[in-house]
């Protein structure tokens, strides 16, 4: 399977540049599967970091999820929720913490399940959860949070491969990495377009969100051959800071990551996709450090 994507790119820090090329280290998706189910399957990326100073790093692991809104019951290959308390209905969305007697608070481990913010039509059901402050270290096999991202497909475990079609897709990349002070520290980059579908072949058009905030030509061949729970292949993302004076000596200058996993999932007319990359940021004062993102998205047939 051959993914080919070229699109024009305004991002939101002026002066970002991005290009985008094919590497030699092969992504081979085997997520971690869970043994059992007694609600809503899905895929999600799950995130281990832990903090050292300034510094935090994350490890990204591709994993089934499972969400029981009966019992407010979520979990991923390796962690699983507890006593999760409905707090909140908005719009499409349900919000739960664990109050545990206690008050609403952002510290609480807390999930969120429904409405994906960027496919408010979307009726694969997006799930974010995180632990934040709630568990020890020692819980959490020595981590100081774990957060995952993903979407909830149905009763099936993995969904077929879909008949030839074009979809409409948004998409965001975000992620954790080096220092709480440098700029890819919690970056996102939100983009949407189409993906068509071909047999074995995707073909994608994006563009930002976000145009005119700084100029930036982005272009992506990435070589993936489609599995029954993911995809192998070949994927390298490079971004470059265009900035050329009085750049903060923390601001990233420049970005190298490596696709390591990808699952997409199917239901109806809609597709999902979960990702991670991981790679290295340098800094303008010359450091540099790991970097870890994940990449979200999903689509609905023409």
């Amino acid at each position: 399977m051959k993914i080919k994507i070229n699109f024009s790119s305004r991002i939101w820090i002026l002066g970002l540049a991005l290009s985008i090329q094919g590497y030699n280290a092969a992504a081979q998706a085997e997520p971690s599967i869970l043994p059992d189910c007694d609600g809503a399957y899905g895929f999600g990326i799950v995130g281990y970091s832990k903090i050292d100073g300034p510094n935090v790093a994350t490890t990204n692991e591709l994993s089934e999820i499972c969400w029981n809104d009966q019992t407010a019951t979520f979990r991923t290959a390796h962690e699983s929720s507890r006593d999760l308390e409905l707090t909140a209905q908005q719009g499409g969305t349900a919000k739960y913490q664990r109050l545990n007697g206690g008050t609403v608070s952002p510290e609480n481990e807390q999930l969120q399940v429904g409405t994906w913010e960027s496919r408010p039509d979307g009726s694969l059901p997006y799930v974010r959860w995180t632990t934040e402050n709630s568990r020890s270290r020692e819980e959490l096999k020595g981590n100081d949070y774990v957060t995952a991202e993903g979407f909830l497909v149905g009763t099936a475990r993995f969904t077929p491969k879909p008949q030839p079609a074009i979809y409409d897709v948004e998409m965001q990349i975000t992620g954790v990495g080096g220092s709480i002070m440098s700029m890819v520290f919690n970056m996102f980059l939100p983009m949407q377009g189409e993906v068509a579908i071909n047999g074995d072949a995707l073909s994608v058009s994006l563009v930002s969100f976000m145009p005119n905030m700084g100029p930036g030509d982005v272009k992506l061949n990435m070589d993936l051959t489609e599995t029954d729970v993911g995809f192998d292949g070949d994927a390298h993302l490079k971004m470059e800071n265009e900035l050329l004076a009085g750049a903060p000596p923390m601001m990233w200058k420049k970005i190298d990551l490596r696709l390591e996993e990808l699952a997409t999932f199917y239901s109806g007319d809609e597709m999902a996709f979960v990702g991670s990359f991981t790679g290295e940021m340098q800094s303008f004062a010359g450091e540099s450090s790991r970097i870890t993102y994940s990449l979200i998205g999903s689509g609905k047939q023409r």
